[in-house]
């Protein structure tokens, strides 16, 4: 009687044991194709602001007046995303951070009869989406890599200052104007090459980075004199990663 009873049990529990067998497989194997790392990032580097002719508040007549390379930083977050199901060389990363940005720094520019001064200053939050390709799979040790991106930035604060003297009429004051309204909002593309380590705890990523921003415009928040303006800049980027 008692052997019936195990027998009995033993056919009962067998669907279910094999039920969860084959869930814990697929677990698994889900999370083997699946990598997600989280870390911090900073950079620092120079950026370059240019101010389109018919807006800038400047008595020159050059057609693209280029404020810096001024030194940038950078500080935040990155979050990576591989699945081994697309491919084991790419992954998608998410990487936001706060920004600052000064250009010009009211540095005296002499054109001709006029004297030129500007002081931009920019404090922004980026949220940067990008693509990377290993040129090495991801149990390597040293992995070189490219990738390339959008950024959505939004600016937390910015303020300018003109300036234009009038050097044939005893260095009169031309244009004084501060504190100018500006967009809430750029755009930007990015390109990036580097390497990539991994160690013991965890992984270093060392990269050069190349941006390129549609300016401090105000296309889109009333008008002001960065309307048609762009950014180009160049920056080293570190990040740990767990």
């Amino acid at each position: 009687m008692k052997t019936c009873q195990a027998l009995i049990l033993i056919i009962l529990l067998a669907p279910s044991a094999s039920l969860s067998t084959i869930c814990q497989t697929f677990s698994e194997n889900h999370s083997d194709n699946v990598l997600i790392r989280s870390g911090v990032k900073a950079a620092a580097g120079y950026s370059k602001l240019h101010l389109s002719d018919e807006l800038r508040p400047f008595y020159v007549t050059n057609e693209n007046y280029p404020l810096g390379p001024d030194f940038c930083v950078k500080v935040g977050a990155m979050i990576t995303l591989q699945s081994r199901l697309i491919s084991e060389r790419l992954e998608f990363i998410f990487d936001p951070a706060f920004a600052k940005y000064s250009y010009g720094n009211l540095e005296h520019i002499q054109h001709g009869d006029y004297i030129n001064a500007a002081d931009v200053d920019v404090e922004a939050i980026e949220l940067p989406l990008s693509l990377k390709y290993n040129f090495m799979r991801q149990d390597r040790k040293i992995r070189p890599f490219i990738r390339a991106g959008f950024s959505f930035s939004y600016f937390v604060d910015t303020e300018a200052d003109f300036l234009s003297l009038d050097l044939a009429n005893g260095g009169d004051k031309l244009y004084d104007q501060g504190n100018f309204s500006f967009s809430k909002f750029q755009d930007a593309i990015s390109i990036c090459t580097g390497v990539e380590l991994n160690l013991k705890l965890m992984d270093f990523m060392l990269e050069l980075v190349l941006e390129k921003g549609d300016g401090i415009h105000s296309g889109k928040f009333g008008n002001s004199y960065l309307k048609n303006s762009n950014t180009a800049s160049t920056y080293l980027q570190m990040a740990v990663l767990f």
